[in-house]
């Protein structure tokens, strides 16, 4: 990518953001889904969840617990401000505690981390160090 290219691109991920903190959450996953040309199907099974559970959050207006919508950001591999205004849009704010700085470090990161199980993994070598579950791990059903 050219530096032209990196800065339309910068300039789309910007405007998206600011759209999306202004939407209801359904309204804020379609554009989303619509934006990146995601399939439903793909993400709930990178995210582990019922098709349904996406088709309620969209469809719907159903908020997702937030273990859910971050495993569902993470399937849905798209730049970290827009997860953090998705997940600002749905009424959350990561704070400082261990599990919402795992999650934050999970999305910052979510390129080198892989995926749901990766994610899993970290957290689990997170609780294993801790010496006990500090952070529930992800339901992967």
């Amino acid at each position: 990518m050219n530096t032209v290219s990196i800065m339309k691109h910068e300039k789309r991920i910007h405007e998206l953001e600011q759209i999306i903190r202004q939407l209801p959450l359904n309204d804020a996953l379609h554009t989303v889904f619509e934006e990146f040309s995601l399939k439903k199907e793909a993400v709930a099974k990178r995210a582990f969840m019922p098709v349904e559970y996406l088709y309620r959050y969209i469809n719907k207006s159903v908020i997702p617990e937030l273990d859910n919508l971050v495993k569902l950001l993470l399937a849905m591999d798209i730049p970290f401000r827009l997860s953090d205004a998705l997940l600002y849009t749905a009424g959350y704010v990561l704070r400082s505690n261990d599990r919402d700085v795992m999650y934050s470090v999970l999305l910052e990161n979510h390129k080198a981390v892989g995926g749901v199980i990766e994610a899993n993994e970290m957290i689990e070598e997170y609780n294993r160090t801790a010496g006990k579950q500090v952070i529930p791990l992800f339901k992967l059903k």
